[in-house]
């Protein structure tokens, strides 16, 4: 073989050395990214969770895994499997336990606030707000990952076994006054395995909205012990007469209870015909 023919040979050989394979399998695309989300950490919560639109869910826009630090991987087919029975509902708030394998409407939760069997749920007053706050999140995000509020350094117990609170009224549970008159109440609870708890006060009136804190008129006063809390509701009944349903939630970072009082505010009397009468 000649000199040339050698390299031509050599020549051929470097091209096809330095070219792309003909047979050779295009790249694989990239997977979705993973997303960390938004931590909110909350004291309405017992496990962690995920909540997001389920027109999002319908749509195909939440990332494919749902992962955080201290939070357990979620893939979209979970979210779909757990998910199937609510999806026909767009304009909703969905919630998704992870540890629970459960998926709700938060916003039929939210409508049914104190029911103390929610899996992961700690009910407690001020849900409304943190509700408003999500909603709010939710419109430049496609999700917000919760974790339950921290509470170790309160030195309440960590275990699965976690005894609630026992609430009780020992004053004034049904009271029936004027608007403007003296109110006096009183509440107590005790844990066997807690031993600091946090108290919230909320109310409603005629069944209506629950409120945060106390109607008008009222204050409160608690004080602590290892295990207990004290609290009275002390002051005059409110000018706007009805039924207020004025509600003591004791958490102790794990699970909460509550007991209610209920106080009926007359209406000023009217005279008609000589006789006394309510309007």
């Amino acid at each position: 073989m000649n000199v040339y023919c050698r390299w031509l040979l050599v020549r051929v050989a470097c091209l096809l050395l330095a070219s792309p394979p003909l047979l050779a399998s295009p790249p694989l695309p990239v997977s979705a990214p993973l997303t960390a989300g938004k931590t909110l950490f909350s004291k309405h919560f017992s496990e962690p969770a995920v909540i997001f639109h389920n027109a999002d869910l319908i749509n195909d826009q939440l990332p494919s895994l749902i992962q955080s630090q201290g939070f357990p991987a979620v893939f979209s087919n979970e979210l779909n499997l757990r998910c199937l029975s609510l999806r026909g509902r767009k304009s909703t708030l969905l919630v998704y336990l992870p540890k629970s394998q459960t998926c709700m409407a938060l916003d039929d939760l939210r409508r049914s606030q104190g029911h103390k069997q929610t899996a992961g749920m700690n009910w407690k007053a001020g849900f409304d707000t943190e509700y408003q706050q999500l909603q709010s999140r939710l419109q430049s995000e496609p999700l917000v990952i919760v974790q339950p509020q921290a509470l170790a350094a309160a030195g309440v117990c960590s275990c699965d076994g976690n005894v609630p609170p026992v609430v009780t009224v020992d004053v004034g549970q049904e009271l029936t006054v004027n608007r403007g008159e003296p109110v006096t109440i009183a509440y107590s609870a005790t844990d066997v395995d807690s031993e600091v708890l946090t108290e919230y006060f909320s109310y409603s009136l005629d069944g209506g909205f629950r409120q945060e804190g106390l109607p008008s008129g009222l204050v409160e006063n608690c004080n602590k012990d290892t295990g207990t809390l004290a609290c009275s509701v002390t002051g005059s009944a409110p000018l706007l007469s009805g039924d207020y349903d004025i509600r003591l939630e004791v958490a102790d970072g794990f699970s909460s209870s509550f007991a209610s009082a209920f106080l009926t505010v007359l209406p000023d009397l009217i005279f008609f015909d000589g006789f006394e009468s309510y309007p």
